[in-house]
């Protein structure tokens, strides 16, 4: 099924939109932003020339479409130095689950669980579109501090073997016991 991309009728509209996202003010009370760009159709042209999805349907419908990839890792790298592609949190993030492609998506599905349609529908993630040289910097340094959590939380778990779930992952001393 193809879906028509309906550009605003006035490309100023939309920057002023996104504007208008990156205030104190936008951010503060995105809802009623969000609900000026849904009302511009399903599908949007961005002021940065891709598109916007606006609806659940539709972003179900690309997110399963192969020929709508994810800016994965390997496509953030081809950006550039210097872009907020290439940012530490950036990078960190294409390692996630919604980021990947196949097949290395389909490899880590299943050890992230299955949500149901309803389920998927009322989580709501929400990426900086434009984000500032602060807001990457706020990200860089929040992404640090949860890999370093992280890092820790695994020596520790992996050194205390117990009824948690990292005494049974790869790499564990229980493994295969």
């Amino acid at each position: 099924m193809e879906t028509a991309v309906t550009p605003p009728p006035d490309r100023r509209y939309a920057v002023s939109l996104f504007s208008r996202l990156r205030t104190a003010k936008g951010q503060a009370n995105l809802f009623p932003i969000y609900a000026e760009l849904r009302s511009r159709g399903g599908v949007i042209a961005a002021p940065w020339g891709g598109h916007l999805v606006t609806t659940f349907d539709l972003c179900d419908q690309v997110l399963r479409n192969r020929n709508w990839p994810e800016p994965d890792s390997r496509w953030r790298e081809r950006q550039g130095s210097g872009t907020r592609w290439t940012a530490p949190s950036s990078q960190e993030m294409s390692r996630t689950l919604p980021a990947l492609n196949p097949p290395e998506h389909t490899w880590v599905r299943p050890a992230a669980g299955m949500f149901d349609r309803s389920t998927l529908q009322q989580i709501v993630f929400t990426q900086e579109l434009l984000p500032s040289a602060s807001q990457l910097a706020k990200s860089d340094a929040a992404t640090a501090e949860l890999r370093t959590y992280f890092m820790d939380l695994v020596r520790e778990r992996r050194a205390r073997p117990g009824d948690h779930v990292l005494s049974w992952s790869p790499g564990s001393r229980r493994l295969g016991k």
